[in-house]
């Protein structure tokens, strides 16, 4: 319920343009271990594996940490609840050129390319997927990126599963 009303409020503070990002120094290893911390137990629950990686080393970008994990947090949860057991799950950071890029990897069902773009609009879920959710945590995510001047995207194959890719720019 918390993250219902949670989402509902950054909903409207996205319509009012009033999304408040707070761009520091951030290190990302760190914000990949709290991603590892948070969802290794709920992926075990599951019988799916989880693992984090970073290529990025100890670097310090400038972002708003706590969205980054917001929007991760997202991805991460959605990868869990879509692939079944005996699945996995990958997150990864890498720095690519003036990019920071991060990517959330499962063996899922996979989205269909004719909804692809669709899924980041409000209160749009997938015809005949059951979630449970509310179709606000995409919507979400891509305010926060777009916010930070960055790309969101998801690609994969269906029946195989999907890649959502995330790109910062590196200030």
């Amino acid at each position: 319920m918390l993250r219902l009303v949670t989402d509902l409020l950054d909903v409207a503070r996205i319509g009012y343009g009033r999304l408040s990002i707070d761009k520091k120094p951030s290190n990302v290893d760190l914000l990949l271990e709290d991603i590892r911390e948070a969802f290794t137990p709920v992926a075990h629950a599951k019988s799916i594996s989880l693992d984090v990686n970073s290529k990025v080393g100890p670097a310090t970008v400038w972002l708003d940490s706590d969205r980054i994990y917001q929007v991760l947090a997202n991805l991460v949860a959605n990868a869990i609840k879509f692939t079944l057991a005996g699945g996995h799950v990958e997150v990864e950071a890498h720095r690519d050129d003036d990019e920071l890029r991060f990517s959330v990897r499962d063996t899922g069902p996979g989205i269909a390319e004719s909804d692809r773009s669709a899924i980041f609009d409000r209160f749009y879920q997938l015809p005949n997927q059951r979630s449970g959710g509310h179709g606000l945590g995409l919507y979400i995510c891509r305010a926060v990126v777009d916010a930070h001047d960055g790309r969101i995207w998801v690609d994969g194959v269906v029946g195989r599963g999907s890649v959502f890719h995330v790109a910062l720019p590196v200030a």
